[in-house]
C-alpha cells in the first residue's frame, strides 16, 4: 500500500515539472534574439550636453542587454536542471513501477502455493483475493493465521524418541511444510516445530531441505540424538551411506543406548559385507532392547552370511518367540515377522530341508508377493532354483 502511494506521489510530481518546463520553453522561444550594440561613446565639441545624455543612454542600454543575457542563460540553466530532475523522476517511476510488479507476483505466487492446503486451511485462504490495492494487508492476516492455527496444531502433535509422530492422524505433512514457508525464517520456532518442519521435508521427498533443517535442529540441541539419527535417515534416502553410518555414529555418542541407530548402523555394515562389526551393533540392539525383533533377526542374517548356522538357529529362535509372545496374526504378517519366516525359510534351505524352506515361502508371497524377486536372486536360496514347486511359487 505504502509502495503504491510512493508511486502516485512520483507520478504527481512529474506531472507537474513537466507543465513547469513547457512554459518556460514557451517563454524563451517568445523572446527575441538579442543583438549586441556597441555603444557610441563618442563626444562632439559643439553640443555638450547632448553628448551626455546619449552617454548615459548608451550605458542604460548596455546594461540592459546584459541582464537580457544573463536572463537567458538563466532560462537556459534552469531548463537543464529541469531536464535532468524529469530523467531522476523518470526513472524512479520505472524503478517503481518494476518494484510493485515484482512484490504483486512474489505475493499471488505464495498465495496460489497455500492455496494447496489441506480443507481446514483451504477455506481460509481462498476467502483472500490476491489484489494490489490491501494484498499487503491481507498476507499479513493470512500469515498471522498461520502462526497462531498451524503452529498451535503442531504444538499438539507427540514424537517419539525415535522421531515419529506418534498422534499425528489425519495430520498432513505437505500442510505444515508450505505453512511454515510462510512464516518468517526470522521468527524462533519452538523446537518441536522446528523439527516438525524438516520432517515434512523429509517425508515429501525433499531431502536437501531437510538435512539442512536437520542441522540447524543439531546446532541448536546438541545433546538430542534423534536429531541426528534422522538426518542420517534422510542420507540413507538419497544414497549417502558413508555420511549416514556417521550421523548414526553421532546418535550413539550422544546416546550409546539408542536402539534404532545401532540398527540401521548395522544394517548398513551388513550390506558392506563388514559382518564382524555389524555382530557387534545387532548384539548392543539385543542388549539395549531383548523384546524388539530386528536386532535378533540381524545376527541371524549375519550368522547366515557367516554358515554359522548353529547360531543362526539360535537368533531365529530368540525372534520366533518374540513372535508368540506379542501373539502376532499369522494371517496378517508385520514385516517383521516376514523377515523372520523368510530368515527361517533361508536356515532351512541351506540345512537341505526343502519342503520347510517351500512352505514358509509360500505363506510369505501370499502375503508379500514383492519377496519373490528377493529368493529368485538371494544365494542362500540357490538350492530350491530347480525345484518344480519352488518355480511354481515364484511365478
Amino acid at each position: 500500500m505504502a509502495t503504491r502511494k510512493m508511486v502516485n506521489r512520483m507520478r504527481n510530481l512529474l506531472i507537474f515539472f513537466i507543465i513547469l518546463k513547457c512554459q518556460i520553453l514557451l517563454y524563451s522561444d517568445s523572446n527575441y534574439d538579442i543583438k549586441e550594440q556597441e555603444p557610441n561613446t563618442e563626444l562632439t565639441q559643439t553640443d555638450s550636453d547632448e553628448s551626455r545624455l546619449t552617454v548615459v543612454e548608451n550605458t542604460l542600454a548596455n546594461l540592459q542587454m546584459n541582464l537580457e543575457m544573463l536572463y537567458t542563460k538563466s532560462v537556459s540553466l534552469l531548463n537543464y536542471i529541469l531536464s535532468a530532475v524529469l530523467g531522476i523522476i523518470s526513472i524512479l517511476g520505472v524503478l517503481g513501477f518494476l518494484n510493485i510488479r515484482s512484490i504483486k507476483k512474489a505475493y499471488k505466487r505464495e498465495l496460489i502455493e497455500l492455496k494447496e492446503f489441506k480443507d481446514e486451511y483451504r477455506n481460509k485462504i481462498l476467502e483472500f483475493d490476491p489484489t494490489l490495492d490491501d494484498l499487503r494487508e491481507k498476507y499479513s492476516r493470512l500469515k498471522k493465521y498461520i502462526e497462531d492455527s498451524l503452529i498451535n496444531d503442531i504444538l499438539d502433535l507427540q514424537i517419539s524418541e525415535e522421531g515419529d509422530i506418534i498422534n499425528g492422524g489425519d495430520v498432513d505433512l505437505k500442510t505444515i511444510k508450505n505453512g511454515l514457508s510462510i512464516v518468517d525464517s526470522k521468527d524462533e520456532l519452538p523446537e518441536i516445530v522446528q523439527f516438525v518442519k524438516a520432517k515434512a521435508f523429509y517425508e515429501t521427498l525433499e531431502y536437501d531441505k531437510a538435512v539442512i533443517e536437520f542441522k540447524k535442529l543439531i546446532n541448536h540441541y546438541k545433546h538430542v540424538p534423534k536429531y541426528p539419527y534422522c538426518l542420517g535417515l534422510t542420507y540413507l534416502e538419497m544414497g549417502n551411506n558413508k555420511d549416514a553410518i556417521v550421523e548414526f555414529d553421532h546418535a550413539i555418542k550422544i546416546n550409546s543406548n539408542f536402539y534404532p541407530a545401532h540398527i540401521n548402523k548395522a544394517n548398513l555394515l551388513l550390506l558392506k559385507d563388514e559382518f564382524k562389526e555389524a555382530l557387534q551393533e545387532f548384539s548392543e540392539a539385543a542388549r539395549i532392547e531383548p523384546d524388539k525383533i530386528n536386532s535378533w533377526l540381524g545376527i541371524a542374517s549375519v550368522m547366515l552370511e557367516t554358515e554359522n548356522f548353529s547360531a543362526a538357529e539360535k537368533a531365529l529362535e530368540q525372534a520366533g518367540k518374540i513372535v508368540e509372545k506379542f501373539d502376532i496374526d499369522s494371517d496378517n504378517f508385520s514385516e517383521e515377522t516376514l523377515s523372520y519366516k523368510y530368515n527361517k525359510a533361508c536356515l532351512f534351505a541351506l540345512l537341505k530341508n526343502t519342503s520347510e524352506a517351500i512352505k514358509l515361502l509360500s505363506e510369505i508371497f501370499i502375503v508379500s508377493p514383492l519377496r519373490k524377486h528377493q529368493a529368485l536372486i538371494d544365494k542362500n536360496l540357490k538350492s530350491l532354483r530347480e525345484n518344480p514347486k519352488f518355480i511354481e511359487i515364484t511365478a
